[in-house]
């Protein structure tokens, strides 16, 4: 299983990929999506 921090960098460069948002913003999307999955509920 990946560090919380690599799945963040990970779904990151995805929302990069898919939606075109600079790195700051992707990276809080995928903060919030991160939250909602039980394995990362506590970070």
């Amino acid at each position: 299983m990946q560090t919380y921090d690599e799945k963040l960098e990970s779904m990151a460069a995805f929302v990069i990929k898919t939606q075109g948002l600079n790195g700051d913003v992707a990276k809080k999307v995928a903060a919030e999506q991160l939250k909602g999955l039980p394995a990362w509920q506590n970070q």
